[in-house]
């Protein structure tokens, strides 16, 4: 009977302190999905033309726009009050845009060459980045759950010691 009650408190041990320890992290093939590209036709000026927005649809005014090829910035331009933007006289390729905190990529089609999914014009929604996985350490310790899970813890540990010694016979 002792050695149930020892097994028993190893396993409440081993259940608490797992809410201590931080997730394994993925391997690197799921870590990172493969990025997003988006298909854009150029226009008869052969001008890339885009748009940028918030959540709420409204332009984004004023934001320097970077176009980058190949890890080389190529041009810049301004949004204007509808949030507009122009790239003028581009060739076909893979780019990227970056303003603010934001990077989009995209496949520039010429207008014959272009897939029917590709858009005349390059909407790109500014939201603000999920963050998906464990909490700081510190939030743990304020959650809720596992402050009532300590003090249920710390009350039933010694009440499941203190039976299994019940448990025992009388030393002789």
């Amino acid at each position: 009977m002792k050695c149930k009650g020892r097994r028993s408190m190893a396993l409440a041990w081993v259940a608490c302190s797992a809410w201590l320890l931080p997730a394994l992290p993925a391997p690197a093939s799921e870590s990172q999905p493969p990025p997003v590209v988006w298909d854009v036709r150029l226009d008869e000026q052969d001008s890339l033309r885009g748009r940028l927005v918030d959540l709420e649809a409204q332009p984004l005014e004023d934001r320097e726009i970077e176009l980058v090829k190949a890890g080389t910035g190529i041009a810049r331009t301004t949004s204007d009050a509808e949030g507009r933007f122009a790239f003028p006289r581009m060739s076909t390729g893979v780019y990227q845009l970056r303003f603010d905190s934001y990077a989009v990529n995209c496949r520039v089609w010429t207008a014959w060459a272009a897939p029917p999914a590709a858009r005349p014009e390059f909407v790109v929604l500014a939201a603000p980045e999920t963050i998906r996985g464990q909490q700081p350490l510190h939030a743990v310790f304020r959650n809720p759950l596992f402050v009532g899970l300590v003090i249920a813890a710390a009350i039933a540990i010694p009440l499941a010691t203190q039976r299994s010694k019940d448990d025992l016979p009388p030393a002789s």
